[in-house]
């Protein structure tokens, strides 16, 4: 069984689909460890998030567009880690 080889547009979207992922990720740890130190920066706290919250949206967006299966999938990662975080500073861990 001979396998095609994928052509450049698609390569060049794994290789976005890729960095918008690692990135996704990044951020989303950066929220969880910003939301775990509390209100002790809360203004550069609120902006960072918000910057990142629409990063992520964002490059949500991007992948949903191409499949819409990894789109939903994002966003309820998305949700679920936002519970994490919230749960985590509840009980001040």
């Amino acid at each position: 069984m001979q396998h095609r080889s994928l052509r450049r547009t698609e390569k060049y979207l794994l290789w976005i689909i890729g960095i918008t992922s690692v990135s996704a990720f990044v951020m989303t740890i950066t929220i969880i460890v910003l939301i775990m130190q509390g209100n002790k920066r809360s203004f550069y706290h609120e902006k960072v998030s918000r910057m990142q919250s629409g990063m992520i949206t964002f490059m949500a967006e991007v992948v949903e567009n191409r499949d819409d299966n990894t789109g939903g999938h994002i966003r309820r990662i998305a949700a679920y880690v936002e519970c994490i975080a919230k749960e985590l500073k509840r009980q001040g861990t």
